[in-house]
């Protein structure tokens, strides 16, 4: 059987390859910025290094053309408001002349989160648009964006926008990575624990503000949860006493993480003698920031109001032989299964130490019991109020 012929087209050729010809390339419009905080002398020969080093280093490169060197001296990264020309230099970029700029470090653009995103090109995407468009709205002010909200990094600032329900948690969140130098990372871990809620908003059960002077009774207040987190606890749920201490002292930087920021760890089972008599504490924590011991008593079990006796026998047993004179008063916490909060309120009404109960959890799944125990939206509302 005869095959049928193909139709081939052929190309002629257009010209002789050369090697030695090289295709004529756009060059780059390449632009620098300089710039210099103070007008100190040693600063000032700083300046007139920067300008001359990027002149030399755009002209030395033949697939650049020079755009423009641009330079501020003696003037502060604060703010971009008050640099000429960098406000030049950006307008150039935004019309189009200048193709990349050169510079140092991204902090001779600016020091603050909002002109950085503002004025570098990643800035501008339309995701990042989004982002800036959401942030924003939830800012109303400057004075609030002074207090912390954009002094925090951008990718925080994008999880608090993501994750977070309103200003008041917003900043809220924002004032502990400042205070405490949260990354990313551990600002996402405690948003997914609820940590707002379990300490800001939560309704506590202790007697500090009987027990304690102001601002130390309020000071005490902020720091405690209810409840405490242990997801990290492998099996814990079949744990006994001894068992849950021993699991939370080998992940003690996860336990600590979950008290917060400023408590240092002195002990597990910590002896403490009394007379002729040696004693036993759960667990033995210094806080720092408050100057005070923190004794806290771990319970298997729901709470039972004799526990609010024995734990008041330590306070005052810290107080005597631990405590300086500089410390403030011993508090205590109380870490149970679960308590009915009235039998807890009356068990620590007549109590003369300052402590506290709260529950922990094992997970952070929120259970339906749970989930009718958390205060309503009006509830939330009312107390931002």
């Amino acid at each position: 059987m005869a095959q049928a012929k193909k139709n081939i087209s052929v190309i002629p050729a257009t010209g002789t390859y050369d090697r030695h010809i090289r295709p004529q390339m756009k060059a780059l419009r390449v632009a620098a910025y300089c710039r210099v905080s103070t007008l100190q002398e040693q600063q000032e020969s700083s300046y007139e290094a920067q300008v001359s080093y990027y002149t030399e280093k755009i002209r030395g490169n033949p697939n650049w053309k020079l755009a423009g060197i641009y330079a501020d001296d003696g003037k502060s990264a604060t703010s971009t408001k008050k640099r000429s020309d960098f406000q030049a230099m950006i307008d150039d970029c935004m019309a189009g002349k200048i193709d990349m700029v050169l510079t140092k470090s991204i902090s001779r653009f600016a020091r603050n989160t909002v002109d950085a995103l503002i004025n570098s090109r990643e800035g501008y995407s339309v995701r990042n648009l989004n982002y800036m468009k959401q942030f924003a709205r939830r800012i109303p002010s400057a004075e609030i964006l002074h207090q912390g909200g954009a002094k925090i990094s951008w990718r925080a600032i994008k999880l608090l926008i993501d994750k977070t329900e309103n200003l008041e948690e917003h900043m809220w969140y924002t004032q502990q990575c400042l205070e405490n130098g949260w990354s990313s990372t551990v600002l996402s871990h405690q948003i997914e624990s609820d940590l707002y809620y379990r300490q800001a908003l939560a309704d506590k059960t202790t007697n500090f503000k009987e027990q304690l002077a102001n601002p130390f009774s309020e000071q005490a207040e902020e720091i405690i949860k209810d409840p405490y987190i242990f997801d990290f606890i492998p099996n814990a749920k079949k744990l006994r006493e001894t068992e849950l201490e021993d699991a939370l002292v080998q992940q003690i930087t996860k336990l600590l993480l979950e008290f917060g920021s400023g408590f240092a760890f002195m002990g597990r089972q910590y002896p403490i003698q009394v007379g002729k008599r040696e004693f036993f504490i759960d667990l033995l924590f210094y806080n720092v920031k408050l100057h005070c011991y923190f004794v806290v008593e771990l319970k298997t079990v729901e709470f039972e109001p004799e526990f609010a006796g024995k734990l008041s026998f330590y306070l005052s047993a810290v107080d005597g032989e631990l405590k300086s004179p500089n410390d403030n008063p011993t508090i205590g916490l109380l870490l149970c299964k679960g308590k009915d909060k009235m039998v807890a309120e009356y068990a620590l009404k007549d109590v003369n130490k300052p402590m506290g109960v709260s529950e922990y959890k094992l997970s952070n799944h929120v259970s339906e019991e749970l989930q009718d125990k958390l205060p309503s939206i009006e509830d939330i509302e009312k107390r931002l109020n």
